[in-house]
C-alpha cells in the first residue's frame, strides 16, 4: 500500500513538473482606452465596488461571443446587410474600433 502512494506522488510530481509553463497573457478584445474613457451616468455614481477584473472579463466574453457570431454571419449571404451592419456597429461600440467583415474575419 505504501508503494502505491509513493508511486502516485512521484508520478503526479513528474506530471506537474513537465507542464509548468507560465500562462501567457491574453490581450483584451476591447481597446483599453474604451474601458478607461466610459462616462459615468448619474445613475451609476458612487463608490467603486472594486470588481474591475470581473467587469473587464465580462466585456471580453461578450465581445468574443459577438465576434464568433459575426464571423458566421459575414460568410452567410442569406443574412440581410442591414442586420449585419447593425451587429457590426454593436461590436464596434464594444471594441472602440470601426468594425466590418474584413476586420472580424481577420481575428
Amino acid at each position: 500500500m505504501r508503494y502505491v502512494v509513493v508511486v502516485a506522488c512521484v508520478l503526479s510530481g513528474g506530471v506537474f513538473a513537465q507542464g509548468t509553463a507560465p500562462p501567457q497573457a491574453v490581450p483584451p478584445l476591447a481597446a483599453p482606452e474604451v474601458r478607461r474613457d466610459l462616462p459615468t451616468p448619474p445613475l451609476r455614481e458612487g463608490p467603486d465596488p472594486g470588481f474591475a477584473g470581473i467587469w473587464a472579463t465580462s466585456i471580453d466574453l461578450q465581445t468574443l461571443a459577438l465576434m464568433l457570431q459575426l464571423r458566421d454571419w459575414c460568410l452567410n449571404r442569406s443574412i440581410p446587410d442591414e442586420v449585419l451592419e447593425r451587429q457590426l456597429g454593436r461590436l464596434g461600440a464594444l471594441t472602440g474600433r470601426e468594425e466590418d467583415c474584413r476586420t472580424v474575419l481577420s481575428r
